[in-house]
């Protein structure tokens, strides 16, 4: 009988994200599926661009290479917590914003995700 295999633990690592206006804003990241290589914030533009209900995958031309996707998400000034969970497949995602009430102006936070392979945003 060959011996079980001991996965590794998985870890949630911390990203610290730009704001243009806000509170200070974070993601925890927690990647089941052991393909993120790196996970840094973008830089977002002034407002909101999303309808704030959800969020958008992108694949900018100007990040380069293939291995790179966008998560723009919009929400309020106060939303400041925010959970990412990549699935054990590897193309399942995840994400648990922090409501708030009160703040009517949207903001957009940006999170580049760099995973080891080609990933295609139209998958996830």
């Amino acid at each position: 009988m060959a011996a079980a295999r001991r996965m590794p633990p998985v870890e949630t690592i911390r990203v610290d994200l730009h704001e243009v206006v806000g509170t200070d804003a974070f993601i925890e990241i927690t990647d089941e599926s052991g393909t993120l290589f790196q996970a840094v914030s973008g830089t977002p533009l002034d407002g909101g661009s999303t309808d704030g209900g959800m969020v958008v995958v992108s694949q900018p031309d100007s990040v380069s290479g293939a291995n790179h996707i966008t998560l723009t998400m919009t929400g309020s000034p106060c939303e400041t917590g925010h959970q990412l969970l990549i699935e054990p497949d590897g193309r399942t995602m995840r994400m648990f914003q922090t409501a708030c009430e009160g703040d009517a102006i949207p903001r957009d936070l940006v999170l580049v995700l760099t995973f080891d392979g080609p990933v295609i945003p139209q998958t996830w």
